[in-house]
């Protein structure tokens, strides 16, 4: 069982890859996509999908505009198992994978400097706000298959693990004894 995960670029892989029947995953997270075929998406995609976009993006693909593109498109095909959509308001393009360096323009970058660690604690806390939803999202659709887990693609910041579960939502135990092979 397979979960896609992509950031912006790789959001837009994801959402294109999960259309290949080869790769049929049972779950994807798009963050922010770009350069995808919208077109393609809506008509083709069935895994189910969660897709989520700042308020204030401004790059092709990514802006909410897009999104309420994706979510209608793919709500009128109704191939989807699932679709979750979330816009975080306020947010810029890479607020997730890159919360502290993301703050907008230059220019407002400039009138931030003084606010600074302000604006980072807010964009951190969306941050990881937004990796609990996708995980919680890949956890519903992967429940009883491996072990889903999420880190920033910087790799400093691991989310967390998950337990795989049986139907009454006990954890499965994988202790086994060690046996010596010794001739």
């Amino acid at each position: 069982h397979l979960g896609l995960v992509g950031f912006s670029f790789g959001g837009g892989r994801a959402l294109e890859a999960s259309l290949c029947p080869l790769v049929a995953p049972s779950a994807v997270v798009a963050f922010y996509p770009t350069r995808y075929n919208m077109t393609h998406i809506c008509e083709w995609a069935k895994a189910p999908t969660s897709l989520v976009f700042a308020g204030n993006d401004t790059i092709q693909g990514a802006r909410p505009v897009d999104l309420e593109g994706l979510n209608y498109g793919l709500r009128q095909q109704n191939r989807v198992a699932d679709l979750l959509c979330t816009v975080f308001r306020g947010q810029c393009h890479g607020f997730v994978h890159s919360p502290v360096l993301v703050r907008g323009s230059r220019e407002n970058d400039m009138k931030l400097s003084g606010r600074r660690n302000r604006r980072e604690t807010t964009a951190s806390k969306e941050s990881e706000e937004a990796l609990h939803s996708a995980v919680s999202f890949l956890e519903s659709w992967m429940r009883n298959r491996h072990s889903v887990w999420a880190e920033l693609p910087n790799g400093k910041v691991k989310l967390k693990k998950w337990v795989p579960r049986d139907e009454e939502g006990n954890p499965y135990d994988f202790s086994f004894k060690a046996t010596s092979t010794k001739p």
